[in-house]
């Protein structure tokens, strides 16, 4: 009995507290980190496995870090998603029609 004590005591003061991290993302989804620091306009996350991940803000995701310029470049590619879901559901409707 004497000697589980002990050894419980003994683990007891070797161990560290536990630290985690929580990253909450708007699509609900979770994410366990080792840090995370600020860099300007960018959110820096050092990633337990090793490595960093950058998560920049809204503004570069619309185009509108890079001036009008990134903004044209998104509402092209926006306007092209738009025409190919477009014309994919238009042949998908006429070939149903054919049946």
């Amino acid at each position: 009995m004497g000697r589980s004590v002990a050894c419980f005591f003994a683990l007891l003061l070797a161990a560290s507290p536990a630290r985690a991290e929580l990253v909450f993302f708007t699509t609900g989804r979770t994410l366990s980190v080792k840090a995370h620091r600020a860099e300007g306009d960018a959110l820096v996350l050092t990633l337990r496995a090793g490595g960093v991940s950058r998560q920049h803000a809204e503004i570069e995701h619309t185009g509108e870090a890079f001036g009008r310029g990134g903004e044209w470049v998104f509402a092209a590619v926006c306007l092209g998603v738009v025409v190919m879901v477009w014309t994919g559901l238009a042949m998908a409707l006429r070939r149903w029609r054919r049946y």
